[in-house]
Formats: structure tokens, C-alpha cells, sequence
């Protein structure tokens, strides 16, 4: 069974583990993190960046979790509590990943709808997801969960189209 988790010190082994897959996949997303030292520091980073206060200029306040099944890391989803310029074109409310061992295998849903069901309880009433046109795996995903597509923007970062997609919860 999977759930939703926040990460501990404790967690260090699995998120090491999970790191190097993604590295060795040539998806250098979370190596950086992998010295002890800093793997604290991005623990008390995600900690922090949950309220607005503690966020700079450039961040949105937001809140990670992070999928578990059987001991194992397999994902992380992360919620945006606000829309910023940036976001409401590429990234939305929601960005979430799998780790490339556990991709095909229904985590990608699994891990959105876990979030979708935890925002409804926190009375979260709509949320906006994007992905890029050539994602079809993600797009598969979101239209699953309930999207509805609005429109397809060009990224003000790299000027890939993206698919904005709003869920109604």
C-alpha cells in the first residue's frame, strides 16, 4: 500500500538510493542533495519554504511529499499554495516525479490522486497542472485525474508549449 510521507533524517538511505537512480537515468534532480550535509539542509528547506515569510522573492510557498510503497521512495509531489507569473503558464499548482525504475506502474495517478485527496480535506477547491505538449505520459495522468485542459502557452523559461489543465476538487 503507498502513502504519502514527509521526509525524516532518518530517511536518508532510501532518498540516496533514489538520488542515484535518477542520476544514473541522466536526471541529475536531486544528486545535489545526496551529501549528508545538504540533504539537512534541503530537509529544513522544505520545511521553511511552507510559509510565505520564509520564502525568497522568487519562490512560492509549497509543500512536498513524498510517495512510499513497501519502504521504498518511489515519487515526490510537490503542492504550490499560489500561483505565481511563472507558474500559471508552466508548472501550476502541482509538479510531481517518479523515479524511473517505478514509472508505467500507475504511481504517476497514485501520487496525484493521494495529493487531490488531501487538498479536498484541507478544502482546496480547484488546482491548475501543466505539462509539456510532448509529455503524453503526464498528460495521460492529469486528464485521469479529472483535468480539464485550457489552454497551450508557450514556457516564458524555455518557450516549450505547455498544457495548462485546471482540476476541479
Amino acid at each position: 500500500m503507498s502513502e504519502l510521507i514527509s521526509l525524516s533524517p532518518s530517511d536518508y538511505p532510501r532518498f540516496y538510493e533514489m538520488a542515484l537512480e535518477y542520476e544514473q537515468s541522466g536526471d541529475g534532480r536531486y544528486i545535489k542533495y545526496t551529501p549528508i550535509d545538504n540533504f539537512m539542509k534541503f530537509l529544513s528547506a522544505m520545511e521553511d519554504y511552507q510559509f510565505e515569510e520564509n520564502c525568497p522573492d522568487h519562490i512560492v510557498p509549497e509543500t512536498w511529499y513524498w510517495l512510499e510503497n513497501s519502504g521504498n521512495l518511489i515519487g515526490a509531489i510537490r503542492y504550490r499554495h499560489r500561483l505565481n507569473s511563472n507558474l500559471i503558464i508552466e508548472g501550476g499548482h502541482i509538479g510531481y516525479d517518479i523515479r524511473p525504475s517505478e514509472r508505467q506502474k500507475g504511481y504517476g495517478y497514485e501520487i496525484l490522486d493521494l495529493l487531490l485527496n488531501e487538498l479536498k480535506h484541507q478544502k482546496i477547491t480547484r488546482v491548475l497542472i501543466t505539462c509539456f505538449e510532448d509529455n503524453a505520459a503526464s498528460e495521460k495522468i492529469i486528464l485521469k485525474s479529472g483535468g480539464v485542459l485550457e489552454s497551450i502557452e508557450a514556457s516564458p523559461r524555455n518557450g516549450e508549449m505547455a498544457k495548462r489543465f485546471w482540476i476541479d476538487l
